[in-house]
Formats: C-alpha cells, sequence, structure tokens
C-alpha cells in the first residue's frame, strides 16, 4: 500500500471530521481504504476501524458498522475487535426485536 497516500486521506479524514464535513470525512475514509489493496495490512485493519466508528456513531448504520469492525483485529487486536463485533451484533438485534432505527 501507498502509506503516504493512506496517510494524506487519513490527514484529510481527520480535517474534515473537525470541519463537520461527514460525506468529505467517509469520502477520504473510503479513499484510504482503497489504497490498501493488500490485505493483511496494519494500515487497512486501522481504516476499517475508523470506518467502523464512523458508521456506528455517525451514520447510524450499525450493519456497515460491522462489515468494517470485521476487519480490525491486525490493528486493534483480537479482544477489542471481538468486542466491537459482539456489541454491535447486540445492537443489530436489539434494532431489529424493535422494527426501526
Amino acid at each position: 500500500p501507498s502509506a503516504v497516500g493512506v496517510g494524506a486521506q487519513q490527514l484529510l479524514a481527520e480535517l474534515c471530521r473537525k470541519g463537520g464535513d461527514l460525506a468529505g470525512w467517509e469520502a477520504a475514509l473510503l479513499a484510504a481504504l482503497r489504497l490498501c489493496v493488500a490485505p493483511p495490512c496494519p494500515l487497512r485493519a486501522a481504516v476499517h476501524l475508523q470506518l467502523a466508528k464512523f458508521y456506528e456513531h455517525r451514520r447510524c448504520d450499525l450493519a456497515a458498522a460491522l462489515r468494517h469492525a470485521q476487519a480490525t483485529q491486525l490493528h486493534e487486536g483480537v479482544a477489542a475487535s471481538a468486542h466491537r463485533q459482539a456489541r454491535l451484533q447486540r445492537r443489530l438485534l436489539a434494532r431489529g426485536a424493535r422494527g426501526g432505527p
């Protein structure tokens, strides 16, 4: 992967986050992920973690958050990744039981 390119996109994502630009934040993180094409790649796992948090807390898209959380082990470790995934799965089940967001 191009570590410089990924780092640049992560920096852009952070600037967008601080500026309140959700669309720019998301686009920059997705661009960073596209630059990490060869798994396993610790940078890829870090970007997946950022996207998991983004989708959980900013977009309230728990399914997308879970998809990204499933690829975070190399960055946050097995236990933390498993904990995040279990929490997201519980929230998805609870949302389904309520019949809405």
